[in-house]
């Protein structure tokens, strides 16, 4: 309690201001028994989240070097290196918001990155059991068929992940472990289409690349953050 008003401009002031190294690992390294603040010095005023919109920043850059270099000499060992940038930084970048979003600084960045995994890898599991069994849900759904089979999926796996953890009580803890589960996903599924699409063409492959570089910020990942948020909710 005692918030007050959101405002867009302050929530997002933080990302105009210069930090050094030491406040790059106070974000970082936190959750142990240590660097987890006393419940009374949390603070009761909105975060400004800034390290996502230096990650974002280099992200960007560094998918267009890749490119760039591809583009001198059409080098095909920097094809992965632009699937992988393009798929994997972004998506990390938004989990690394909800990260500090996390106000309470009590879940370890390690603890995050093995959900991410661990959750990637039961999700695309779960969604394979639901699609092979709900085909009569493609042909009139189409592509949208996915929300009734990917994003259970997801919270399944959330779920399993999560079972016991009673160390992360918190509201926003389930936020940002859904976050987790979500970015695994959508950037390994990202990789997968960049691979599928562009396989012979590399306009293709840098094309999807964008496209879902562009909307994984608000699509798996928002999605499971807000299924887990209610999850820890109820």
């Amino acid at each position: 309690e005692g918030l007050g008003d959101f405002s867009v401009k302050e929530f997002f002031g933080g990302g105009k201001k210069t930090y050094s190294d030491d406040e790059v690992e106070k974000i970082l390294f936190v959750g142990t028994s240590s660097t987890t603040p006393s419940i009374n010095d949390v603070s009761t005023q909105y975060p400004q989240p800034w390290l996502f919109f230096r990650l974002i920043t280099a992200s960007i850059i560094l998918f267009y070097g890749f490119l760039f270099l591809f583009n001198q000499d059409g080098n095909t060992k920097i094809i992965p290196a632009i699937i992988f940038s393009g798929s994997f930084a972004i998506p990390l970048s938004t989990l690394v918001l909800f990260f500090e979003l996390n106000i309470r600084r009590n879940v370890p960045f390690w603890s995050v990155i093995r959900v991410l995994l661990a959750g990637s890898v039961l999700a695309f599991f779960f969604t394979q059991i639901l699609f092979s069994n709900t085909n009569f849900l493609l042909s009139p759904f189409g592509a949208s068929a996915a929300a009734f089979l990917e994003e259970p999926a997801k919270l399944i796996a959330l779920i399993i992940l999560t079972r016991g953890k009673k160390e992360y009580p918190y509201i926003l803890n389930g936020l940002l472990l859904g976050a987790a589960v979500g970015c695994g996903f959508a950037a390994f599924e990202s990789a997968g289409y960049a691979l599928r699409f562009g396989i012979n063409d590399i306009d293709e492959l840098v094309s999807i690349t964008q496209l879902r570089g562009v909307l994984s910020p608000f699509t798996h990942i928002v999605w499971t953050a807000i299924a887990g948020a209610a999850l820890w909710r109820v």
